[in-house]
C-alpha cells in the first residue's frame, strides 16, 4: 500500500468488540504486506497495540518525512518498542525503514 500526503486521525479500533485483536488504530499492515508512507501524519489514534500503526509478522514499512504523534496503545503499554507500541508496533520479523520522520508523544 502506498500512502502519500495523508492525515489519519481519530481511529479507535479498541472500541469495536467484533475485532478480536484490536490492533492498528490508523493502519494495520498484514503478514507479508508492505506499506510506503510518505509525507503524512498519523495522530490521535487508539488500539490495544499499535495505536498509530501495527506491522504484523514479516511485513515491511518504509516511512519517509512523516509524523507519528499522540497515538495510544491501551492494553499492553506505550512507546515505539515493547509490548504496546503507542505510535508504532513492530511484530516479530517485521521490518521498518524510517527516514526523516518523527515518532513522539505516543
Amino acid at each position: 500500500m502506498i500512502l502519500r500526503f495523508v492525515k489519519l486521525t481519530g481511529g479507535n479500533v479498541s472500541a469495536y468488540n467484533s475485532l478480536p485483536d484490536k490492533v492498528g488504530g490508523a493502519i494495520y499492515v498484514s503478514d507479508g504486506a508492505a506499506l510506503y508512507l510518505y509525507l503524512s501524519t498519523i495522530a490521535l489514534n487508539r488500539a490495544r497495540r499499535g495505536g498509530g500503526i501495527f506491522l504484523a509478522s514479516s511485513s515491511i514499512a518504509t516511512i519517509v518525512g512523516s509524523n507519528i504523534t499522540s497515538n495510544m496503545a491501551l492494553g499492553d503499554g506505550y512507546g515505539l518498542w515493547g509490548t504496546g507500541g503507542g505510535g508504532l508496533f513492530i511484530d516479530q520479523n517485521a521490518k521498518l525503514q524510517l527516514y526523516s520522520s518523527t515518532i513522539a508523544s505516543n
